[in-house]
């Protein structure tokens, strides 16, 4: 037991006795290098005897100090706590500030470190309004090698049980084709699947969603290694707005394989992964397959994106029926191979009608095809809201096709790329590129909404007053050019100011 202090001590616990504190007699060989006989020695120590009896008593005091502290702290902290105010926060916000923790550019971690495990080791008070917060439990991130524990399937099971009855957004990556069990894991909580995102090395563990039957499912995200295996198909998922598929060889199969009731279907993303593959096993995508796959998906198609290493051009011509795709709004596609079989592309393209297009993106383009001007009549025609183009493009064919493009093309374009492709012979280097041909006073309104201007690949200027006349023109006019291409004025020294009048 720690002594007590008396009243006079606590009172004047730091009173000092009749100490002179204000001058030694050994001050002047203080803070030096004086080294003391022993004669010296003994007399510090006589004097500092008083001394160290004073620290003594002193630091009793501090102790017996600190312990009633502690005691009246122990005391106050309790009482405080009831009146702090994260105390007050009624329990509806507090499900809202949690909710707001959770990440937003993935799924939740189940990390201790992370919301919202995080959020329930706080204290027990937290701790129950996490758990009965069912919302906060309903998205869930697994990498790989992570669920490699029976302890941790248990955790991931109650984690999604948690959740109930709110719709799940799940992202699982499995490391290698035996990790079957975290997907049958997930399958009883298939009817409350909303978002599905799998990436797996062996497409073999994928055949378990086959007989899976998820009716919330709205977008779901697939990257696989191998080839695609034409009798895996989603039947029990007829919710579906958002599919992304993604692996090696996806280009080969038939669209009717890729999706089983395409009606719903509002984006698509179909990417061949497929690196570098020698000649005779390259997949080429089918354009007659993108003419089906619009035509399955007309009616409710927003967004169309596929990749593949090349183009089969095979198989489409001008008999086809024209198909309208009222909601189509953007429309990439895009290969290994910059050049593919541009007349063939331009064919599938005008037997489309997309009103509601705004965004283009094409491979390349080679004039003597013959079809490049269709084309763009075509768009011209069925595409008034077409406000951003992306082409690529043979370096011969750049200034009849810039030329057709800027004169012919919506005035509510704002964005135009135009990029170099590579051709299996060989080129120059350079693009060769004159705007003299062009009357640019005369073309303004064409492009009196146009931001953004790129020619990309490498150009060559072959008329810089041409191109000065060009700038000067949009400047003049105050058009909504603001982006130029910087390799167009490579080899020119350029300098705009801008004068700024008050009104």
């Amino acid at each position: 037991m720690p002594r007590s202090l008396s009243a006079t001590m606590i009172d004047a616990p730091f009173a000092l006795p009749s100490l002179n504190l204000t001058h030694s007699p050994f001050h002047e060989v203080l803070n030096t290098n004086y080294v003391p006989n022993d004669a010296e020695i003994e007399l510090i120590g006589a004097h500092l005897a008083p001394h160290d009896a004073e620290l003594s008593r002193l630091e009793s005091i501090i102790a017996a100090l600190a312990i009633q502290r502690d005691r009246v702290l122990n005391y106050v902290a309790p009482h405080r706590a009831l009146t702090s105010k994260g105390r007050r926060i009624p329990q509806d916000i507090l499900e809202q500030i949690f909710l707001a923790c959770l990440p937003t550019h993935r799924n939740a971690l189940m990390h201790s470190t992370e919301p919202p495990l995080v959020l329930a080791r706080v204290c027990s008070s937290w701790r129950f309004i996490a758990f009965s917060t069912p919302k906060l439990w309903a998205s869930l991130h697994i990498p790989a090698n992570t669920i490699g524990t029976r302890a941790k399937m248990v955790a991931m099971v109650e984690w999604l049980e948690r959740s109930a009855p709110h719709p799940l957004m799940l992202s699982v990556n499995i490391a290698n084709s035996f990790e079957t069990s975290v997907l049958s894991s997930l399958l009883p909580f298939a009817h409350r699947w909303s978002r599905l995102r799998l990436s797996m090395p062996n497409i073999h563990t994928l055949f378990l969603l086959s007989n899976a039957s998820g009716p919330l499912l709205t977008d779901l995200d697939i990257v696989f290694a191998p080839r695609w295996y034409s009798d895996l198909t989603f039947r029990g998922f007829p919710a579906i707005r958002r599919m992304s598929i993604s692996g090696d060889g996806l280009a080969g199969v038939p669209t009717s394989m890729l999706i089983d009731r395409p009606v719903h279907v509002t984006h698509l993303n179909l990417s061949d992964t497929i690196k570098n593959p020698p000649q005779h096993t390259r997949s080429y995508l089918s354009s007659p397959g993108i003419y089906e796959l619009v035509k399955m998906c007309q009616n409710q198609l927003i967004s169309l994106q596929i990749s593949t290493w090349g183009f089969d051009g095979l198989g489409l011509h001008d008999s086809l029926s024209v198909v309208r795709a009222p909601c189509l709004q953007f429309l990439s596609i895009t290969t290994a191979e910059d050049y593919c079989y541009s007349r063939e592309l331009a064919i599938l393209l005008v037997h489309l009608q997309l009103p509601q297009l705004n965004s283009l993106h094409l491979p390349s383009y080679n004039r003597r095809t013959g079809q490049f001007d269709n084309l763009v009549l075509h768009l011209t025609q069925h595409s008034p809201s077409l406000c951003d183009v992306d082409f690529g493009m043979e370096s011969n064919s750049l200034p009849d096709a810039l030329r057709v493009l800027i004169t012919q093309l919506s005035p509510t374009l704002r964005r135009l790329t135009i990029r170099k492709t590579t051709l299996y012979y060989a080129e120059t280097t350079e693009w060769p590129l004159d705007l003299a041909a062009f009357a640019p006073r005369a073309i303004l309104p064409n492009l009196w909404s146009l931001e953004t201007l790129q020619i990309l690949g490498g150009v060559k200027v072959t008329n810089q007053s041409a191109w000065i006349e060009f700038v000067n023109a949009h400047l003049e006019y105050k058009t909504s050019l603001r982006n130029f291409s910087p390799e167009a004025f490579r080899g020119m020294d350029v300098a705009v100011t801008y004068t700024v009048t008050e009104m």
